[in-house]
């Protein structure tokens, strides 16, 4: 089986995984899974990896090889006795021939033809099990190789289920996002209808506001429905039917444990140890290496090409890596930028609900500081998201993997 092959086995994968589901159906289980979960439950459960692991690992090259081996050894051996039985009987008849006789001559001829395939026979017999251990060799290398990329599909199709898992993750921040603009616009179209009842706004004053909550609402049930279908497609990568939804539950931030376990140059050299990419570039020069040919026009080059390509692979995935690192370290700043406006958030809503409670300010400035309050909540929440997605991407940059090596 060729690398392209296998490519393109996990290009149709991920195709069927992320078609959008119709829709939602009555009696569909929810189940909610976090990061781990997920990336469990496709190696385990998704048909493509299934399919792959057990058509990788039944390759057992060794018994199949030498039972042939054996067979064809076994086959041989009978020839060269048949052989050795027939020249023997010739040689017994020859016994009583008179040397210069037509019969003898003719004898001494079929004797030559028979001695000549059996010394053939012998010497590919001799030959057999050096012509075994390298066809087994030769097999073993294949199946390693089938092996490695029926791994790498697995981890790439767990890397997918778990970006989609945080994608519907977003989804969801937006729709509460959304659900906190329609009730504050709808605190804004009472009043509205209040103002407009007295005379004091005009009837496009209220339409306007109406109008746009109309339309709030109709993002929102897009939204809702986009989770739904990426839900049901999440569902089907983890190899669980179509009447099941797979949902989010809690994502754990990493801690400073586990931030403060990152070391660039070490985590480099082990994603530079791991990428598949770079494995394939090094399995081509080996090929052109094997192929070059001082005589033959072109092998010279071809390995020059295939050096230059494993060199420009290095380097893109250093420079993924290095990508993926910074990309930690902004979202570790976000988190923090957050928090300090976040608490700033929680000093001007505690001083608006003291003003309230003491009828200093109106309901509707209490309400507006709850909403701003909820919104650097939910901003907090967002910059820990982007530093979970951050954090599993550099995990499994480290595995050799990036989120656009699929």
């Amino acid at each position: 089986m060729k690398r392209r092959l296998i490519g393109g086995m996990l290009c149709a994968a991920l195709a069927l995984g992320f078609v959008p589901a119709a829709g939602a159906a009555d009696g569909q289980t929810v189940k909610q899974m976090g990061l781990s979960a997920v990336e469990r439950a496709v190696r385990e459960g998704n048909a493509t990896v299934r399919s792959l692991q057990n058509t990788a690992y039944a390759a057992d090259s060794s018994s199949s090889i030498a039972t042939s081996y054996t067979a064809q050894g076994g086959s041989m051996e009978a020839q060269i006795t048949s052989y050795q039985s027939l020249i023997d009987g010739l040689d017994a008849a020859m016994q009583s021939l008179d040397q210069s006789s037509a019969l003898y001559k003719t004898y001494e001829a079929q004797k030559k033809v028979l001695q000549g395939n059996l010394d053939r026979l012998q010497q590919s017999l001799n030959g057999l099990p050096t012509e075994k251990e390298s066809t087994t060799a030769q097999i073993d290398d294949a199946v390693y190789d089938i092996q490695k990329q029926a791994v790498n599909v697995a981890d790439q199709l767990a890397m997918g289920a778990q970006d989609l898992l945080i994608s519907i993750k977003t989804l969801q921040y937006s729709e509460e996002a959304l659900e906190r603009q329609i009730a504050a616009l709808d605190r804004r179209i009472s009043v509205l209808e209040t103002k407009y009842a007295r005379g004091m706004v005009s009837a496009f004053d209220l339409h306007t506001a109406q109008h746009q909550r109309e339309s709030l609402a109709l993002s929102l049930t897009t939204l809702r429905n986009q989770c739904e279908d990426l839900a049901s497609s999440l569902a089907l990568m983890c190899g669980y039917d179509a009447a099941t939804l797979v949902m989010p539950s809690a994502l754990a931030e990493p801690g400073s444990a586990e931030l403060g376990k990152m070391r660039y140059e070490d985590d480099l050299s082990e994603a530079l140890q791991n990428s598949f990419s770079i494995w394939q570039k090094q399995c081509d020069l080996r090929a052109a290496q094997n192929a070059y040919d001082e005589n033959i026009s072109g092998t010279a080059e071809a390995v020059a090409s295939a050096k230059d390509a494993l060199a420009a692979e290095k380097e893109s995935v250093q420079s993924a890596f290095a990508t993926t690192y910074r990309s930690v370290q902004d979202s570790q700043s976000a988190v923090q930028a957050a928090q300090t406006a976040l608490t700033q958030a929680e000093r001007e809503f505690a001083v608006s609900e003291t003003k309230y409670q003491r009828g200093m300010a109106s309901k509707q400035n209490y309400l507006d500081a709850q909403d701003t309050l909820d919104s650097a909540k939910a901003d907090v929440e967002t910059a820990q998201l982007s530093l979970i997605t951050a954090y599993n991407q550099y995990g499994w940059a480290k595995k050799g993997l990036s989120s656009g090596s699929i």
